[in-house]
């Protein structure tokens, strides 16, 4: 499911609801915000959807067109969402809009299309807001999914791998949403390095 507000659209793969925000001073395509949970959905029906929410056209590289992902997120930004999605298949996006012409976006394995180069450095996705609504949630599909919202590997303690969590927030920053999922126990820190970025999960003092 990829949520804004109002209009349903539910393909056989995974339910998709889409709804683009028309009111007056609505944010810009890439910053709306939206609820996304796929189970096993297509690539090419999810990346379809996007396309749908930002007002454009797809253009998927073939290879990518069956492989599926599973991802929960609420109320992140287009972008945000894109980026984790990405992460999951291993593939970029960018956005391309030409004035006169519809947007298009082209998403691709990664050494094919480069990221967008306007995408929020670290310090701006800590503080990016979203809401939580977990049961019994895995441990280590929630800090995945941390992980997907910054771009990172996970690189996490394997004491926690098999814990679970429960728990509600809402409209918090995903520092302060890391920081109440793991506790007073553990500590985490995102080493952002020239190749790549990881989100680094220990035991507080060890």
């Amino acid at each position: 499911m990829i949520s804004t507000t109002s209009r349903h659209w539910s393909p056989a793969v995974a339910a998709v609801l889409l709804s683009p925000l028309l009111l007056a001073g609505a944010p810009p395509p890439l910053d709306r915000r939206i609820d996304i949970d796929l189970v096993d959905a297509a690539a090419d029906v999810t990346f379809t959807s996007f396309a749908g929410v930002v007002g454009g056209e797809l253009e998927l590289e073939p290879a990518l067109a069956g492989r599926k992902l599973s991802i929960r997120l609420q109320n992140v930004r287009v972008r945000t969402a894109l980026d984790a999605a990405c992460e999951s298949l291993g593939c970029s996006w960018k956005l391309e809009e030409t004035a006169g012409t519809s947007a298009k976006l082209k998403v691709g394995v990664t050494s094919v299309v480069s990221p967008p180069a306007d995408r929020p450095p670290l310090a701006t996705q800590l503080e990016e807001r979203l809401s939580l609504d977990l049961a019994d949630a895995p441990m280590e599909t929630v800090l995945g999914s941390f992980a997907h919202i910054l771009g990172a590997e996970l690189d996490l303690d394997p004491a926690l791998a098999g814990g679970e969590v429960t728990l509600r927030l809402t409209d918090v920053s995903v520092r302060v949403a890391l920081d109440t999922v793991l506790g007073g126990g553990w500590s985490w820190r995102v080493d952002d390095g020239p190749e790549a970025r990881r989100l680094v999960i220990r035991r507080r003092g060890g």
